[in-house]
């Protein structure tokens, strides 16, 4: 995990940032972190001048992410930054994002402008956020196999467990 200046810490990724880097995260238990922006868990995201770094897909596997809190993605986040992430694909595999919470959206899963995001048999439970308790796909391609969305909570019934914006989602 790489900060991207001094002035960014505790601004993305409370707990793990990834800043320019294609990471295989496995067997991660990730706990009670806090992000004034995105991922209070983990934030991954690039700055988009480099797409060479993005060949290859970032994997997170075997993984617990709970109780976190972030302004967007209060468990994990991709994408974030204010940029366009077209280059970002991620693997997302036995992992279980529950209990986080998000000051906007969502409380669970923030993907934005993620190429392509693939979950497999991934958990997406009793997050909290106004706008989106679980998961919000913006700008995206999402593939899900396997995933149960439930328990999330949201100021707005319509958005409770997913909300989908200009994203194509195969499920």
């Amino acid at each position: 995990a790489d900060a991207a200046s001094p002035d960014m810490i505790n601004q993305n990724g409370g707990g793990v940032q990834i800043f320019n880097r294609v990471p295989h995260l496995a067997n991660l238990i990730v706990v009670g972190n806090m992000a004034l922006t995105y991922g209070g868990g983990i934030s991954v995201w690039e700055n988009d001048d480099d797409p060479v770094q993005w060949a290859t897909q970032p994997v997170l596997e075997k993984m617990v992410i709970s109780g976190n809190s972030a302004g967007f993605g209060g468990g994990l986040s991709f994408g974030g930054a204010g940029a366009h992430f077209g280059n970002i694909c991620a693997f997302i595999r036995d992992v279980t994002i529950t209990g986080n919470t998000a000051v906007n959206h969502p409380g669970g899963l923030n993907n934005a402008w993620c190429k392509n995001l693939e979950l497999t048999n991934v958990t997406i439970s009793n997050n909290y956020a106004p706008l989106c308790g679980g998961m919000l796909a913006e700008s995206s391609n999402v593939t899900m196999r396997h995933v149960t969305l439930s328990g999330n909570r949201a100021d707005s019934p319509v958005a409770e467990e997913l909300a989908s914006v200009n994203s194509h989602m195969e499920m």
